[in-house]
């Protein structure tokens, strides 16, 4: 047995749950290119790679990876809420989003960090 075939077994036996964001249902066409990570409440990736050998070693994708960044991990899992809502079967789009999913920080106010001794702002979008 492979590793893939594995893996594959493991969404058949239970170990994983997966759900897709229907666009044109939810908003009447639309794509959603964006992937990420979220590991551990605290690693985040996210870029525009598909997750396959393909894309991960020949074609040329943008990313990042930060290490250790649970401030920007809890902003990214506001997002991996919302769109695991939005996969759930019959979801719609609701008026009124959660209180639990907002946040403080946008282009206006990002939020302030220190990467590699270096003052860094971000927002998640």
């Amino acid at each position: 047995m492979t590793v893939s075939t594995l893996m594959i077994g493991f969404f058949f036996e239970g170990y994983a749950n997966v759900r897709s964001l229907d666009f044109t249902r939810l908003l009447g066409s639309g794509v959603l290119h964006t992937k990420f990570w979220i590991v551990d409440s605290r690693h985040v990736y996210v870029g525009s790679a598909n997750m396959d050998w393909k894309s991960l070693t020949e074609v040329k994708e943008l990313g990042y990876l930060l290490w250790n960044c649970s401030c920007l991990a809890r902003e990214l899992s506001k997002i991996f809420t919302a769109y695991w809502r939005l996969g759930a079967a019959g979801a719609r789009i609701p008026s009124k989003w959660p209180l639990s999913l907002k946040t403080t920080f946008n282009f206006t106010h990002p939020l302030r960090m220190t990467i590699n001794d270096r003052r860094a702002y971000a927002f998640v979008s």
